[in-house]
């Protein structure tokens, strides 16, 4: 009798710890892939008592879940999904696919809340209203004991990747007073900022917070860097970029003395701009061509564009 009330404590301590290592899968929850792609096997059901009632259909329960998670970058998400290769002890085996929200991860009715489902199907779309930012999951389950390979795919945009190797793109030499646009190569609500804040004014593009434009309002070396928001896999990260900003060249005024004969006469800009901008190296146009032949002085003004992207005025005054 005692060897028998001793293995029935055995099997019951044995039960709650399984039935709280399925409970707690949620919280080993791995991250959706950033390809847009996931593809899995959802495991054998283990043999317990289902452990949560799932909002999806008419009362369903899990059987052999596993468990992803994601973070919107927008304010919905869809998830194409599909199962192939079934088996069960069904007459059409197939999978449950839920999305949760949620305050953490503990497995509960209390803490979850279902917000998509789609209930023992071999295909189909899953689509949900979501938060940007926000932790979500992800359930693939077996419907009723069913084991199956499946298959999801999604907008690899519509998820926050892992950051570790998220850069800024754009130029690293601007002129003061120009506007230059910068983007992060990762979605997130990523947050701006310039060092020394004072040196640069930047404006967030509607509903893209992975790219900004950037007006450089002093000249010398400036840090742009942009924090991320919250990532699946990691706390939020800071990227920067060192940015060289120009001064405004100095407007350049040459003087010429032409003969008539000489008309019309092709004028090398950059030994003209160079005397006041002796960083300037090369200039678009290069040339201007003077054609006043008429007795007279004249001034003749370009706008050009130098090697280091800063545009700038060279006049020409000639007498004829």
């Amino acid at each position: 009798m005692k060897k028998i009330f001793f293995f029935f404590l055995i099997f019951i301590f044995t039960k709650q710890i399984v039935n709280a290592q399925v409970e707690n899968d949620i919280c080993t929850a791995v991250c959706l892939p950033a390809s847009g792609v996931l593809t899995g096997m959802n495991p054998p059901a283990d043999g317990m008592s289902p452990n949560i009632m799932l909002p999806c259909g008419q009362g369903t329960i899990e059987d052999n879940p596993t468990w992803y998670k994601f973070i919107p970058t927008g304010t919905s998400i869809s998830f194409n999904v599909s199962a192939v290769n079934c088996t069960g002890p069904v007459v059409t085996p197939s999978i449950q696919v839920t999305i949760f929200e949620g305050n953490d991860c503990i497995d509960t009715n209390d803490n979850l809340f279902s917000i998509g489902c789609l209930n023992c199907v071999n295909s189909g779309t899953l689509t949900a209203n979501v938060i940007p930012n926000k932790m979500y999951w992800l359930q693939i389950d077996g419907c009723l004991e069913s084991i199956c390979d499946f298959t999801l795919t999604y907008n690899p945009s519509s998820i926050a990747t892992n950051f570790a190797n998220a850069t800024i793109n754009g130029s690293n030499t601007v002129c003061k007073g120009s506007t230059t646009a910068y983007k992060v190569n990762a979605k997130s609500n990523w947050a701006w900022t310039t060092q020394p804040s004072q040196s640069a004014t930047v404006t967030t593009i509607v509903n893209h917070p992975d790219s900004v434009n950037i007006i450089w309002n002093t000249s010398g070396s400036v840090k742009i860097c942009a924090t991320s928001g919250q990532s699946c896999i990691g706390n939020p990260v800071t990227i920067c970029k060192d940015v060289m900003v120009t001064a405004n060249l100095n407007p350049s005024t040459c003087n010429i003395t032409l003969c008539k004969k000489q008309l019309p006469y092709t004028y090398a800009l950059l030994p003209c701009i160079n005397a006041l901008n002796p960083s300037v190296m090369s200039v678009t146009p290069t040339t201007t061509v003077l054609t006043n032949s008429a007795l007279g002085t004249y001034n003749q003004s370009v706008t050009y564009q130098s090697n280091n992207g800063c545009s700038g005025t060279a006049t020409i005054i000639y007498k004829v």
